[in-house]
């Protein structure tokens, strides 16, 4: 994966919760300005900028998730919401190592990457299909 890469968002990570699905896709947004600053010449207040809205919006994503989780008691809730947790850990100590100048961009493409395609299309549709089974709910908003 190179320092250029973005990610485009398609159908497959929707998870049918409008409101996480569309918090979800902001993220990747985000993310993709992240990358852009960090593939700049040099590194700026706007890379600095692009990487707090990055965790801002991958924390508001993963508040919106557990709420639901919350509200329709997911079995899974702590065990979901302690890879949420490990992974703003992770997060913030790449974040860090940005705002210090570090050069750590494949290191943060591979691991968002990575969490994007597991966690959102694997683990995030497991809530998703329970609440949906358990709560017989065809639209959430």
């Amino acid at each position: 994966m190179s320092a250029s890469t973005a990610m485009i968002w398609n159908d497959s990570y929707n998870i049918g919760i409008p409101s996480v699905d569309a918090c979800k896709m902001e993220a990747v947004c985000s993310f993709n300005e992240l990358v852009g600053a960090l593939n700049a010449n040099s590194k700026s207040d706007a890379t600095i900028a692009a990487v707090i809205m990055f965790n801002k919006l991958m924390t508001r994503s993963f508040a919106l998730e557990e709420h639901y989780m919350e509200h329709y008691r997911f079995q899974d809730n702590v065990v979901h919401s302690d890879r949420h947790k490990n992974y703003l850990n992770r997060l913030g100590g790449l974040s860090n190592q940005i705002v210090s100048g570090d050069e750590v961009t494949d290191q943060v493409l591979s691991y968002f990457c990575g969490w994007l395609t597991h966690h959102v299309s694997i683990t995030d549709k497991i809530f998703a299909t329970f609440i949906r089974e358990h709560h017989q709910y065809q639209k959430f908003e």
